[in-house]
């Protein structure tokens, strides 16, 4: 069978149901986990651990903890450290967790993926190391290469590594080919088990599952996720799970298409919604705090601001009434 280029268009998906594939590992939703943030702009430890267990109870299958959406890379490493042991202390089963060690100190990334072995957690999601952006697949590759040989060698206290690659172009500001992720996969098979593909492009969504069908492909794009598991996908790690996991959850299970347009045209109009409020972390957390009651949600690392009070005001309103909706489309499903 030909192979699927990662820059191709991809063609529809007809009226193919959606169901999750057969694999072992990462499969469904997963939520990218958003960080309280204490008085010392320190992670709430109690707080994070709290809220991912609410958010396992509401249906996740899994906590990402401090990828983007975490803005992980802005903590020290020793506050990320604290944080996952924090989660295990809390009874998080490790193999439920994915420990995000994106940081623009390889040094510091390679220090995150050993913490986490030596936790017994395996899964790790990694971008390259993204201070620099005048880099080629050859460095690429070296970054990774380097990473997983000195995580003494994908081993860690009898614990295997499973990588996921991470392609998030528009925070890194660097692009994962396709000829890098095959190099990768090839060089490391016991090692790269995956994709978190968060490009927001479809067509290399489609090439990428086309492509490397040995791969867990995982989308950061909510609204993607039908035709991403309807072609093969494993599912997703994504922020809208924060507040809204039942909607996400429901996404993935339904096999009626009316159902699941109408839980997409609720998701998009919550998107627009927090678009049209000011940048997404601001916006998230503004809702996290109103959901919990909990100000230690609203808070922001500086140099985020918080959203002014009247678009706060505007975005709140607009998600309570949205919010009714979800409720009564679940109610009516179950």
């Amino acid at each position: 069978m030909p192979r699927i280029p990662c820059s191709g268009n991809g063609g529809g998906t007809g009226a193919k149901e959606t169901r999750l594939p057969e694999r072992n590992g990462w499969r469904g939703l997963y939520v990218a986990l958003a960080t309280p943030l204490g008085a010392d702009d320190a992670p709430d430890r109690a707080l994070l651990a709290a809220r991912a267990r609410e958010l396992l109870a509401q249906g996740c299958d899994g906590v990402a903890l401090f990828g983007t959406t975490g803005e992980g890379p802005a903590f020290p490493v020793g506050d990320r450290m604290a944080g996952l042991e924090a989660l295990l202390e809390a009874g998080i089963p490790a193999h439920r967790l994915v420990v995000s060690a994106s940081a623009s100190a390889p040094a510091d990334a390679l220090t995150l993926t050993r913490h986490a072995l030596t936790s017994d957690v395996a899964d790790v999601l990694l971008m390259p190391a993204f201070f620099l952006k005048a880099v080629d697949d050859e460095g690429l590759f070296r970054f990774y290469a380097e990473h997983i040989e000195r995580a003494a060698g994908g081993e860690r206290a009898g614990r295997p590594l499973r990588l996921l690659l991470y392609h998030i172009p528009s925070v890194s500001g660097i692009g994962l080919s396709c000829a890098l992720i095959e190099r990768l996969a090839s060089a490391f098979p016991e090692v790269v088990a995956g994709v978190k593909d968060s490009g927001f492009d479809l067509a290399f969504t489609r090439g990428l599952l086309g492509r490397f069908p040995q791969l867990q492909i995982l989308t950061g794009a909510e609204s993607q996720l039908p035709q991403a598991l309807a072609e093969g996908g494993a599912g997703t790690i994504c922020g809208m799970a924060n507040f809204m996991p039942e909607l996400m959850r429901r996404l993935i299970d339904t096999a009626d298409p009316r159902e699941r347009a109408a839980l997409l045209d609720l998701l998009m109009a919550t998107e627009q919604s927090m678009d049209r409020s000011g940048p997404f972390h601001p916006a998230l957390r503004a809702l996290l705090a109103d959901l919990t009651g909990e100000p230690a949600w609203q808070r922001c690392l500086a140099p985020m601001s918080p959203l002014p009070e009247n678009r706060r005001h505007a975005l709140l309103a607009e998600f309570h009434r949205i919010r009714e909706r979800i409720h009564g489309l679940l109610a009516g499903a179950g």
